[in-house]
């Protein structure tokens, strides 16, 4: 992966970082955009069993990100982080989706009030 850093002409920051989200299985995908989302500061095992229930293999993801550095552990209160950068990345991973229609994305994470 450093190598691939090296190479890269100058980018921005999410390019940079998303190098690390392109390398991830489909699940592994899921499961980071999730956490991403609607998990950060959670506790792991409101996490694992929350995406369970909807996505079998959950908890051998949630691995992979921490592996990978994408997330972390905390193991005082066991809560799931990650950095700040790299949730926005996600989000804009997200938001890209459909950039100017955001309910047609596949996650929503702000609540929109219109007023008529």
């Amino acid at each position: 992966m450093l190598e691939k850093y090296k190479r890269i002409p100058e980018r921005t920051i999410h390019e940079v970082l998303k190098i690390s989200y392109d390398c991830l299985q489909d699940g592994a995908k899921r499961v980071f955009l999730d956490i991403a989302c609607f998990f950060k500061r959670k506790t792991l095992e409101f996490i694992e069993d929350v995406l369970e229930a909807c996505d079998d293999g959950a908890r051998f993801y949630i691995e992979i990100l921490v592996d990978k550095s994408l997330i972390t552990i905390d193991e005082v209160n066991n809560r799931l982080y990650m950095h700040d950068l790299i949730q926005q990345m996600a989000k804009e991973i997200v938001r890209q989706e459909a950039p100017s229609n955001p309910g047609q994305c596949s996650r929503l994470w702000e609540a929109i009030i219109l007023k008529e």
